[in-house]
């Protein structure tokens, strides 16, 4: 007898491998950028790569919030070790210093 994965597992591994996929082509654009680029521009792809990796991360859990309002199982955000108004607060904060 075939064994199934249950749903949730589904949506992780499935989550795992986009996270990985979109960290991929942040890492490819960053090299990209700094192979034809002059070299006082050679710092932007390390700016490249964080926020990309910040914004999957941030979408990621804005997924997992909608997902757990959707299956009404909101209690479980209290596991969260940290809570997506406290990110994005982080994020606005990470873009005016980047932008100074």
């Amino acid at each position: 007898m075939a064994s199934y994965l249950p749903l949730w597992d589904i949506l992780e591994v499935r989550g795992v491998y986009q996270l990985l996929a979109s960290l991929r082509l942040g890492l490819v654009l960053g090299s990209l950028l700094y192979l034809n680029s002059p070299p006082y521009y050679r710092y932007w792809p390390g700016l490249l790569r964080l926020w990309c990796g910040w914004r999957v991360y941030h979408l990621h859990l804005l997924y997992l919030q909608h997902l757990l309002h959707l299956l009404d199982l909101q209690h479980l955000l209290l596991w969260l070790p940290v809570s997506v108004e406290l990110l994005q607060d982080m994020l606005l904060h990470l873009l005016g210093l980047l932008l100074l």
